[in-house]
């Protein structure tokens, strides 16, 4: 179909370089009270990147994208769309949005809030980029009266375990239900944080953890029993009842009964998602989704639905029934993304006693991917025959600055380049040959290397800083343009008590480039790009490569 005036189109692969600069014409009035940013010079544009057309004239095109009114050459744009993946820049934590090739939206994880313990360290949320996203790139939805009022639908969200650095920015979309999003079924891998005191499991007495009760037939095979399929289940948690004297709290709680209280007007349902769920409801043709993990068990002896017990059966020490973090991490939501060629594996924060659970559970040709997100933000604690049944080309690592975890690990990152593949490009010449991508010099030659691929979000944002900045005092001129008086001698401190820093000696922040990776595939090639490290108007750095054309060395 041609493209035609007051349609969406798609930029198209750009002759292979996969991007180009747009030329900005002005900026778009702000919709859904978003505050007025200024005028960019250039739009940097990526392949699949939507846009809104506005007028043809010619063979130069009129669109609407990125907040700005751009001029973009009819050339660059085609009405096929393709998958895009945003795995979002939110410090130590997780989260990424997804466009399907059909238009549906959807996220697994919000990362962490803003504030608090767990917090981006940017100050830009998750679900911040989503609003960009959604009223600025994608503003033309919003225009006019009939529009004003309308949500930004995600046709679905995926917690994949309740732990703040991938549910803390919940609470910032839950509260923005009606008014910005509303969202088909929010999914989670069934667990609920409780109040209840850690019991130890006894052959006699049930334990107590974070997670709920613990039971089992033994001590070295316990499960978790009090799993939450739907907003039902969070009513009955809700208080305590029925001689249970423990209930649901903490943030994880707020998010869910915030999500409750909007069940049938902005959010649809909430699900349970394990390796018996088909994925059907996730997917969107042409893409598949298969659901892995979390690996759900019949409970010996009661025949119960559970999740097992991976932490010490102790109240006491690390991983105890007060804190159970490898079974909370351990049993995150595992989807794999089917399109064409392309395979793409999202894998939570699976640690190895877990990964031992889905190795035993599956094929480990299931877990063969081109990109995949590497888990736990790049822990060690993690099974070295996982990473090779994944063998990605391209690894994603979600991790942030000034965090006790040291993510992305040195052995992790060693280890995923160990087991993925070597490989060359073999390029389909003009008369139907392949011509394998080979360097040379001096007489010496080789093929070239496309693989392995790793991306950090952490290593992908950089700031600008400069220091020399003075304070001013700004009053009211007498013909009203502001008199700006300058203060001699100004100091900085977060109190009357100090530190004190002199604001001259003091660095700041001019510019920050986001640490956001995309992830763009049609099935055959795939796109992996980030932002350059340039403080003005910065380009993409883009990798590509077609699984179907690559063989190993």
């Amino acid at each position: 179909m041609p493209i035609q005036e007051n349609a969406i189109a798609f930029i198209n692969d750009c002759n292979g370089k996969y991007q180009f600069m747009a030329k900005v014409l002005g900026k778009e009035p702000p919709v859904k009270g978003r505050r007025k940013r200024d005028t960019w010079k250039e739009a940097a544009m990526l392949w699949g990147d939507v846009v809104f057309v506005r007028k043809i004239v010619g063979s130069k095109v009129e669109v609407s994208a990125k907040g700005h009114i751009l001029e973009i050459p009819k050339a660059r744009l085609t009405d096929q769309p393709i998958l895009n993946i945003w795995q979002i820049d939110v410090g130590q934590g997780d989260a990424s949005l997804i466009r399907f090739p059909d238009g549906r939206w959807a996220a697994i994880d919000l990362g962490p809030a803003r504030n608090g313990f767990i917090n981006t360290n940017s100050g830009r949320t998750a679900v911040d980029f989503m609003a960009w996203m959604a009223f600025e790139d994608h503003g033309w939805m919003f225009r006019g009266a009939a529009n004003a009022d309308r949500t930004f639908h995600l046709d679905w969200i995926v917690f994949t375990h309740p732990d703040d650095d991938h549910i803390g920015a919940g609470k910032q979309f839950a509260d923005m239900l009606g008014r910005y999003w509303s969202v088909g079924t929010v999914y989670h891998n069934g667990m609920g944080r409780f109040d209840g005191t850690p019991q130890v499991w006894t052959s006699s007495i049930a334990g107590m953890s974070q997670l709920g009760e613990v039971e089992g037939s033994h001590e070295s095979e316990l499960y978790l029993n009090s799993l939450i399929d739907t907003f039902d289940d969070v009513d009955a948690y809700e208080k305590p009842a029925g001689g249970r004297s423990w209930k649901l709290s903490g943030n994880w709680s707020n998010i869910l009964k915030k999500l409750r209280d909007s069940r049938g007007s902005t959010v649809g349902a909430l699900g349970r998602l394990s390796d018996k769920s088909s994925g059907g409801s996730l997917g969107s043709a042409p893409v598949s989704v298969k659901v892995l993990g979390p690996v759900e068990d019949t409970i010996p002896g009661t025949g119960g639905v559970g999740l097992r017990y991976i932490d010490e059966n102790a109240t006491t020490g690390f991983y105890n029934l007060g804190s159970p973090s490898l079974t909370r991490n351990g049993h995150s939501v595992v989807l794999r993304l089917d399109f064409n060629d392309v395979r793409i594996l999202m894998t939570g924060d699976l640690n190895f006693r877990s990964q031992a659970l889905l190795l035993k559970r599956w094929a480990s040709s299931e877990f063969a991917c081109h990109v995949g997100k590497a888990c736990h933000h790049g822990s060690d604690d993690i099974s070295w025959k996982f990473l090779k049944a994944m063998s990605p080309i391209a690894t994603l690592y979600s991790s942030g600055d000034q965090e006790s975890h040291v993510h992305p690990r040195a052995l992790v990152l060693g280890m995923t380049g160990a087991f993925a593949p070597r490989l060359k490009w073999n390029r389909p010449q003009p008369d139907g040959t392949l011509k394998t991508v080979t360097q040379s010099f001096a007489g010496h030659s080789e093929e070239e290397l496309f693989a392995p691929l790793l991306y950090s979000t952490e290593l992908s944002r950089s700031i600008a800083m400069r220091s020399g900045y003075k304070a001013f005092i700004r009053t009211a001129g007498v013909t009203g343009v502001p008199v700006h008086t300058a203060v001699d001698k100004c100091w900085l401190a977060t109190s009357e008590n100090g530190p004190f820093v002199r604001l001259a000696d003091t660095r700041v922040v001019e510019n920050l480039t986001y640490g956001l990776i995309n992830v763009r595939t049609d099935g055959k090639t795939v796109a992996i790009a980030v932002l350059e490290e340039s403080a003005k108007d910065p380009a993409f750095h883009v990798e590509t490569f077609k699984p179907s054309e690559l063989e190993e060395i």
